[in-house]
């Protein structure tokens, strides 16, 4: 990717306009002192041609990481899935390995849904044919249109997801890590929608603790939406009205969240 982002692109161009610059610099120096014939003179001058440019392309894919995090953090930190969307989508469109395009097509369903474009982000989210090996993505995949299925209210489509998710949790294509990650996104997933029982004090305190501890803004607010929605079973009121509250201030109309609170048939 670091040749998508313009700031990577002038690093690279940089790193090989020096390059070029110093060998040429140090041919001329080595030949006009006569230390080394024209042959080896040309073979110093490449090889800290060729040093410069190497070292100017680690510093693009190094400054690519940081770029891509910026681009995350619009809609998971400033919650801005409208610009995050602008800019993630040309990037799932790059000629970029397997594992990044579809972790970065994950990620851009996730602005959709937080946009409460839901189509969208079902679409992205399954249009892909992957290998039986690529088990890990298509996990990730599915979890997130789990997410997709809570945000929008459809706790029935995501309990029948969760089913198939769960199927990976046997699948010897999984890193055992992520299906730890899975065990965890299930588990939270039961939480917020209570398998539409009367939520319990106990689930909610859990949520509600999660909340707190959270640095991801997004997160934060998906949660509260989750407990507004079990509040309103509950008929706690008041924590009803503080939960919309916090929505509200931070959505500043662009998530779907804040639309997700006139809703009454969840």
């Amino acid at each position: 990717m670091e040749k998508y982002f313009e700031r990577c692109i002038k690093i690279r161009r940089a790193g090989l306009l020096a390059g070029l610059a110093a060998g040429i610099l140090a041919f001329l120096i080595l030949r006009a002192a006569g230390v080394l014939e024209t042959g080896r003179a040309l073979l110093a001058g490449a090889a800290i041609a060729a040093t410069g440019y190497l070292t100017g392309n680690y510093i693009a894919k190094t400054a690519s990481v940081a770029e891509y995090q910026n681009v995350l953090a619009l809609l998971y930190q400033q919650l801005n899935p409208g610009e995050f969307i602008s800019e993630m989508e040309p990037i799932t469109k790059l000629r970029i390995n397997v594992a990044t395009k579809m972790t970065s097509k994950a990620y851009l369903a996730v602005g959709y849904a937080a946009q409460g474009e839901f189509a969208k982000a079902h679409t992205v989210l399954s249009e892909d044919e992957l290998p039986e090996t690529a088990g890990s993505l298509k996990g990730l995949l599915l979890n997130n249109r789990i997410y997709a299925f809570l945000l929008e209210g459809k706790y029935d489509d995501a309990k029948t997801m969760q089913k198939e998710l769960t199927l990976f949790l046997s699948d010897k294509n999984c890193k055992e890590e992520f299906k730890n990650q899975l065990r965890y996104s299930l588990a939270y997933q039961s939480l917020c929608m209570d398998d539409n029982r009367k939520p319990t004090v106990q689930n909610i305190n859990i949520l509600e603790e999660d909340m707190k501890a959270s640095s991801n803004e997004l997160h934060k607010v998906d949660n509260m939406l989750f407990l507004y929605r079990l509040y309103k079973k509950t008929g706690d009121s008041k924590k009803m009205a503080e939960a919309a509250s916090f929505i509200k201030e931070r959505s500043c109309g662009r998530l779907y969240h804040e639309q997700a609170l006139t809703f009454t048939d969840l």
